[in-house]
């Protein structure tokens, strides 16, 4: 996963990114451009602005059909009769604009065309990547090259029409290699017994190992942590290690691990979390001891407990996690004794609904729900998220109560009411757990819908790998995993959700995000968001709605969205969406020929904050243009500055507003001053 960092919200956390490391699907279109709506399916809402909807036309504009040259790496097409002009995306940056048919691509660029005229615009050409390998092949136009995604092994190049052998299974830190396939979704396994006539890229696939299969929460544990099950380290130096369920506790659902210390001490004690994985992907959820670190100060083995459903009190810390040292005595704290009953919860799981008896002079009641802030309430009941748990007290102005055993919301972990029946989850579908008496036979009645995939079959494991046989033999409490296949064959350009204002008006559509295969995750172009201003993400057909969210800055961003993946906030809140900020790329043109090195002063100019102090940061020389005008580059967040000027320390421009600015847009100055400081005219940099 790419780095990703915080970002403050108001009424919501958002993350922005950390440097450029992540940006748009090489098919996504710019914020200033309108959607491809003819992508989006039929049953769409009629709140789509009918502005939006390209009027009929006998001009209307063709996709390009790109042709790459391999060894030169030149993409041409057909020229358009009816185009204006052709909109391009190379290597996922912004959309630019040209009036050639031709375009020279560098080694491991990518590039994506659309014909435009004023009245009509086609859809985004099929992308073509170039890689270039005259260093490594000799000039032989009948060459093709082979390339191995999410793999170590080196690209090679073999004659048009041969075949390859399969390659050794490659290695991956706490994964089994699954197979080779033709797509990135793995949906299509690659036949190596065919010939191969074009340059290829063939994708690995990987399932869990056993470290991590069926296991569902991990420890996070420093190098003085160690146990007989552990992964390789992290970036960190930090490890994970399986907590697996533990079956000597009937109570209430506990996971549990025995674990190694060495070289710990009250100076340097050894460190460990929670966490929902076993890597450090932005997505992962975890679980501290109030807010810090859970540490252990001297050598020994210990074992870690850690629910969902219960909490244990350490040092009058309520918390998820506890540990002991084995063959020790357990020092955790006794709960005091208060004088109101503590509520008992049951949830609802068909109606969503946590409830508990009133309790006998209780005035008020203290929730505290998927590890958040206390919230108050009067009423004895309160709607649980699928997948959220919830912990009660009674409060009365002189009494508490002690805090309830929390219950879970969550599909795969409901406490038996009886020995004699269990219950049947059925993961990341619609389909509603049942309870069923044990030794009962399911039948394969269960099939789940999902808006652009087909169902497959049920499974036992998290890999996929068990197939369920029906009819199935019920008699624990069982999860059932279901298989999707992927139907639509256009996923590169096809939009799946939309990004809208209160307004019901679509800002952008959300692409698959084809860099990201942790996960099933969505994207915008960049897009223009505004401080104060609301915004949503939903389906196409308007049957599902996330958000609001909201920015601290007016600014550009990246929109990342998905709905099976929810990214931590560095608290215990989590988010279905990823909000990056995009800093601008400006160019100047240095036409009156300053002397000197030029720089770039960007300013908040109702704060006074700027990012460099006078006269700015040094601007990076790009080219000279034909009339011989030096053209410099900047980085610029526009979130943060409103205002720019361009001088070489001694002459400058006037204080030149960012509020129209874009990605690409280029300044040069003019020969009229105001005052002593030279007037700009604007240009998109190509």
């Amino acid at each position: 996963m790419n780095k990703k960092c915080l970002f403050p919200l108001i009424g919501l956390v958002i993350l922005s990114s950390c440097g450029s490391d992540k940006t748009s699907s090489k098919n996504n279109i710019s914020s200033s451009s309108s959607i491809n709506l003819s992508s989006i399916s039929s049953n769409s809402s009629s709140s789509i602005s009918s502005s939006l909807l390209p009027s009929p036309s006998n001009k209307e504009v063709m996709t390009p059909s790109l042709l790459l040259d391999e060894q030169t790496g030149v993409v041409t097409w057909e020229k358009d009769e009816n185009a204006d002009y052709y909109n391009y995306i190379i290597n996922d940056g912004e959309v630019k604009t040209t009036t050639s048919n031709t375009i020279t691509l560098i080694d491991q660029s990518n590039i994506s065309v659309q014909a435009v005229n004023d009245i009509s615009i086609s859809e985004w050409s099929s992308a073509v990547t170039f890689f270039d390998t005259s260093d490594v092949i000799v000039s032989d136009k009948e060459n093709v090259n082979i390339y191995f995604h999410n793999t170590t092994y080196t690209p090679f190049t073999i004659k048009i029409g041969n075949i390859i052998n399969k390659p050794d299974d490659p290695v991956k830190a706490n994964y089994i290699f699954d197979n080779w396939y033709k797509d990135p979704f793995y949906q299509e396994l690659f036949d190596f017994s065919k010939p191969i006539y074009e340059s290829t890229i063939i994708y690995a696939n990987y399932t869990p190992s056993d470290l991590v299969d069926n296991v569902y929460f991990w420890i996070k544990a420093s190098p003085k942590i160690t146990s007989s099950t552990l992964s390789s380290e992290s970036n960190s130096g930090w490890h994970f290690i399986p907590l697996h369920v533990n079956e000597s506790q009937t109570d209430y659902k506990e996971f549990k691990a025995v674990v190694s210390v060495s070289g710990a001490t009250s100076i340097d004690p050894a460190k460990f979390l929670i966490m929902d994985g076993f890597d450090d992907n932005a997505g992962r959820t975890y679980w501290k001891n109030n807010g810090a670190d859970f540490t252990i100060s001297s050598d020994g083995t210990y074992t870690i407990y850690f629910s969902l459903e219960t909490q244990y009190k350490v040092n009058n810390n309520v918390v998820h996690a506890k540990y002991e040292q084995v063959n020790s005595r357990n020092n955790l704290d006794k709960e005091e004794k208060t004088k109101l009953q503590t509520p008992f919860v049951n949830v609802d799981l068909d109606n969503d609904i946590a409830r508990w008896d009133t309790i006998e002079n209780a005035e008020n009641y203290e929730v505290i729900i998927d590890n958040n802030l206390p919230r108050l309430i009067s009423e004895n009941y309160i709607s649980l998220d699928n997948g959220s748990h919830i912990s009660v007290r009674a409060l009365s102005n002189n009494a508490s109560s002690n805090w309830s055993i929390p219950k879970a919301n969550l599909n795969y972990i409901v406490i038996e009411e009886s020995k004699t029946h269990s219950y049947v989850y059925f993961l990341n579908t619609n389909e509603t757990s049942i309870k069923v008496e044990n030794g009962t036979y399911l039948e394969n009645n269960y099939i789940p819908e999902k808006e652009g995939f087909t169902f497959k079959g049920w499974y036992l494991d998290i890999s996929l790998k068990k197939m369920v046989v029906f009819p199935y033999l019920v008699t624990e409490n069982t999860v059932l995993y279901p298989k999707w296949e992927f139907d639509e064959k256009d996923y590169q350009t096809k939009y799946y959700y939309k990004l809208v204002d209160t307004n019901n008006n679509i800002i952008s559509g959300l692409t698959w995000n084809l860099d990201n295969y942790d996960f099933y995750e969505y994207n915008t172009a960049k897009v223009n968001l505004n401080f104060g201003e609301t915004y949503y993400i939903k389906t196409i057909d308007d049957s599902k709605t996330w958000g609001p969210y909201k920015v601290s800055n007016s600014g550009s961003y990246v929109i990342y969205f998905s709905e099976d993946h929810i990214w931590n906030i560095n608290t215990e809140n989590a988010s279905n969406v990823y909000i990056a900020e995009q800093a601008l790329k400006l160019y100047f043109s240095n036409a009156n020929s300053w002397s000197g090195t030029i720089y770039a002063y960007a300013f908040e100019k109702s704060t006074g904050d700027y990012m460099k102090a006078w006269p700015g940061s040094q601007m990076t020389y790009v080219k000279t243009n034909s009339y011989g005008q030096d053209i410099y580059s900047i980085e610029v967040d526009t979130s943060k500055y409103d205002y720019i000027i361009f001088t070489n320390g001694t002459l400058q421009t006037i204080d030149i507003s960012l509020s129209d600015a874009y990605s690409g847009m280029g300044y040069y100055t003019k020969s009229e001053k105001d005052g002593n400081n030279y007037k700009v005219g604007t240009y998109k940099f190509e």
